[in-house]
């Protein structure tokens, strides 16, 4: 018996992930069940983050939905665009979230992202010819970091946003405020 004792604790750490790949298969579990699927394999927990998640937000625990981002991000599936309702990078090209399953439209995106001043940062830097581009295209590319305009499409995560009135008069604006400087470029 005292054998058998000395082989589980020495083992414990892999006997106790063994517990938690079997409660990640279970329904209705406690806030307790969730900290040890955390604690335990956390390997697990990022690729079951979906699951998790809801099972998180069921109960309420935000203290775990908190580390589920960071788990899903090392061991998940992550996308380069964070999601504006669940904040895990996890949102897809067709703005549906993988892991809160959420539809986000382009106007909610953009507000979450700070598109306006991310539109103006490349105004200021690109050149007018690219300027020109974006606005006859009406259409921009967003990769989680930066704009950019079709033409710089690469193989890379993007996701298309659709420019409004609003926003092609955003850059008119700033690229007669570069013409008038005499920046052609």
């Amino acid at each position: 018996m005292e054998s058998l004792y000395k082989n589980i604790y020495r083992n414990k750490h892999s006997f106790f992930k063994a517990i938690a790949a079997k409660l990640v298969t279970r329904e209705n579990l406690s806030s307790e069940q969730l900290e040890f699927i955390l604690a335990y394999a956390p390997d697990i927990a990022g690729k079951a983050a979906p699951y998790l998640y809801r099972e998180a937000k069921r109960i309420g625990a935000d203290h775990i939905i908190d580390s589920l981002r960071l788990l899903w991000t090392r061991y998940g599936n992550p996308t380069p665009i964070e999601c504006p309702r669940c904040g895990f990078r996890a949102l897809t090209p067709e703005l549906t979230c993988i892991v809160c399953g959420a539809q986000i439209d382009e106007k909610e995106l953009k507000e979450y992202i700070g598109f306006e001043a991310l539109l103006e940062d490349f105004a200021r830097s690109a050149p007018l010819t690219v300027i020109q581009e974006v606005i006859s295209s009406g259409l921009v590319l967003y990769d989680g970091e930066r704009i950019m305009p079709l033409s710089q499409r690469s193989r890379g995560y993007v996701v298309e946003l659709y420019l409004t009135q609003r926003e092609k008069e955003i850059l008119e604006r700033i690229m007669k405020e570069r013409q008038a400087l005499g920046d052609y470029f």
